[in-house]
C-alpha cells in the first residue's frame, strides 16, 4: 500500500520537467517513463499480492489482486481510447484481446479459490 502511495506521491510532487517532460500532471496528456514504470510496479504488486493470498489461503486478498488488475487493464483501454492516437482497428482488436483476457482471469480466480478451499497437503502426503 504505501508502494502505491509513494508511486502517486512521486507522480504528482517530482519536478515535472524532468519526469514527464513539460509542465502540467502528465497523466493525461502523454505517455511518459515514469507512467510505464508505476504501471508496471503496481501490476508487480497485484501478483504478489495475488501470491501472498495464496500463501496465506485468503479468498479476500486473491479477489483484490485480480479486482485490480482488472482496474489496471482498464485504465489501459480507457487512456487508449481517450488518446485516439492509434487507428480504430486497433482499437477494436484490443477491445477483443480485454475481453477475452477478462475471461482468462476469471478462469484463473477461480481455479485460484479451488486451490484455497482444497485442503492444505500434510508433510510430505499426497
Amino acid at each position: 500500500m504505501l508502494g502505491g502511495i509513494g508511486l502517486l506521491a512521486g507522480a504528482r510532487y517530482l519536478p515535472h520537467d524532468l519526469i514527464f517532460g513539460g509542465p502540467g500532471f502528465g497523466f493525461w496528456e502523454h505517455y511518459t517513463v515514469y507512467n510505464g514504470f508505476a504501471a508496471i510496479a503496481l501490476f508487480a504488486f497485484c501478483l504478489l499480492q495475488i501470491q501472498v493470498g495464496l500463501q496465506e489461503r485468503s479468498a479476500a486478498l486473491v479477489n483484490l489482486g485480480v479486482a485490480f488488475i482488472a482496474l489496471i487493464i482498464i485504465a489501459a483501454y480507457l487512456s487508449l481510447f481517450g488518446s485516439m492516437a492509434v487507428t480504430g482497428a486497433m482499437f477494436v482488436v484490443s477491445g477483443v484481446f480485454l475481453i477475452v483476457f477478462g475471461v482468462y482471469l476469471e478462469k484463473k480466480r477461480r481455479s485460484l479459490m479451488r486451490q484455497i478451499k482444497a485442503p492444505a497437503a500434510e508433510g510430505g502426503q499426497p
